[in-house]
């Protein structure tokens, strides 16, 4: 469960990159930036990229902005971006409906929108959002920029129009006209799994009928697509319980499911008859709110707020531009044994500097447990689903197996190590102590941080905003009762 070896590089701006990409791009060279996909796949071995080019520190990449009637979503804009409407009117509601399902809150820190494209598993969200609203995507390479319709720019399953040497910049959606209704909704066994199955879908409304409709199917074949059959028999016609369930029908019939194991055609063909359905039956709410049982756990969550559960204030991390990165003093050395390959690397972690020299490929979890000596960081599936090596980066919560330690420098780290105080427990701990929420105690120090990094930035979380928290994480004994008593006791004691 390690990535192989590969060279990584960390341009300071998009030319460099650029340079860079285009040297590499025979030896399967790939940019990563929020890695949420990338990593688990070089986990497994199922990528081997030679190279990586973090483009991270790029300044120019980051930012959502109004470009006319288009929204330009740049390569560094993170799903978490979107957890409140980044624009007023529907189409900041739709993606803000969309994001609240697309996995858990720890991988929305990290996940890029542009990289869900780049990425392009059937499953999605952002790239059914694409390609039903008929966005664009900037492709960039040394030799300058294209743009590509979304509709072509996905060709399967992991498969997409950019070619070696290029990297998307940014993507461009059509604005939503204020009179636009939408609805959103997808199938999945368990929350923040793969959609088996989801429909996104707006339209204006004349008179009372339907007009400039967009229905996208995701997660049900191998790539999203806009249904023009299911489009057209739509248009001009009122939005009816028959015609809705005369559109869920005609999806079914159109479409060329996937089929694996777990899911027969025939199950799969029922899906989308349900997602439609209940897409459709979304858009008769409020137009700017719509979408159909979004999770919403995340919606008060704003990470330029510290309460005082915090027992530190998280410092804004600091850009490195050089590679290797190269930053030594005499602070803390931590098992400091140079090697071919290694690049030397500061990571801050509870407030204390740490010089290490890793290799690229060493993940950020396995440098804090070995290299730092802070073994209260479990290790556990190690591509991103159990939340046992949860720590907080930048007052965020963070997977530490889907990050590279050479990612990490210039950012502030905490661990459970940090969270108790000289003579006390921190507050959380009490309560977890208290309602015997440790229970094996295994994924207790994940689920501490994951908890710590939300109450940080809303103290006040509804019993649904928790449960929806918690199920970002794992726990092994099935005993997530305690851990959601746990929380409502700091909740409603106010700690500290």
């Amino acid at each position: 469960m390690k990535p192989a070896p590969f060279t990584y590089h960390r341009p300071g701006n998009l030319e460099d990159a650029l340079e860079i990409l285009s040297q590499v791009a025979g030896q399967d060279g790939r940019i990563i930036a929020g890695g949420q996909s990338l990593a688990p796949m070089m986990a497994l071995r199922l990528a081997q990229p030679a190279h990586l080019v973090d483009i991270n520190d790029i300044p120019s990449l980051r930012g959502i902005e109004v470009d006319r009637q288009t929204l330009v979503i740049r390569a560094l804009a993170r799903h978490a971006d979107f957890h409140r409407p980044a624009i007023a009117g529907p189409s900041g509601s739709l993606l803000a409906t969309v994001a609240q399902n697309i996995a858990h809150y720890p991988i929305r820190q990290r996940g890029t929108f542009c990289g869900s494209l780049a990425h392009a598993d059937p499953a999605s969200e952002w790239c059914l959002t694409a390609v039903t609203l008929g966005g664009t995507v900037v492709a960039r390479s040394r030799d300058g920029a294209r743009e590509i319709p979304a509709g072509n720019f996905i060709e399967g399953p992991m498969t997409t129009a950019l070619e070696p040497d290029e990297m998307i910049s940014a993507v461009r959606l059509p604005i939503l006209d204020d009179a636009e209704r939408f609805g959103f909704y997808e199938f999945n066994r368990r929350a923040g799994d793969f959609a088996l199955a989801m429909c996104l879908v707006t339209f204006a409304l004349e008179e009372e009928k339907m007009t400039e409709v967009r229905l996208g199917l995701g997660g049900a074949e191998d790539a999203p697509r806009r249904l023009a059959q299911v489009e057209d028999a739509l248009n001009n016609e009122r939005l009816t319980e028959e015609t809705i369930r005369m559109a869920s029908e005609l999806a079914a019939d159109v479409i060329t499911p996937i089929e694996d194991t777990q899911t027969p055609v025939d199950y799969r063909r029922q899906l989308v008859k349900t997602v439609v359905r209940r897409a459709l039956e979304a858009t008769r709410g409020n137009n700017h709110h719509a979408g159909a049982a979004p999770r919403d756990s995340t919606k008060k969550i704003d990470r330029g707020q510290t309460s005082s559960l915090s027992p530190f204030h998280n410092a804004p991390g600091t850009d490195f531009k050089s590679v290797p990165i190269s930053i030594r003093n005499d602070e803390e050395k931590a098992n400091l044994t140079p090697g071919a390959g290694n690049i030397p690397v500061r990571l801050n972690v509870n407030s204390r500097n740490y010089h290490v020299n890793v290799e690229a490929r060493r993940t950020l979890a396995d440098a804090i447990r070995e290299e730092c000596g802070l073994t209260g960081t479990r290790v556990g599936c190690e591509h991103g689903v159990c939340g046992s090596c949860t720590i907080v980066v930048d007052g965020a919560p963070v997977r530490a197996c889907l990050m590279f330690a050479v990612q990490a420098e210039g950012k502030q780290i905490r661990t459970i190590e940090g969270m108790a105080g000289a003579e006390d427990l921190h507050p959380i701990q009490r309560a977890f102590s208290d309602n015997h929420a440790l229970q094996c105690g295994f994924c207790t120090p994940g689920f501490i941080m994951l908890i710590a990094a939300c109450l940080e930035q809303n103290p006040d979380l509804t019993d649904e905003e928790i449960t929806e928290m918690l199920s970002a994480n794992l726990c092994r004994c099935t005993g997530y009762r305690n851990i959601f008593k746990a929380v409502k006791q700091i909740i409603n004691l106010g700690h500290p």
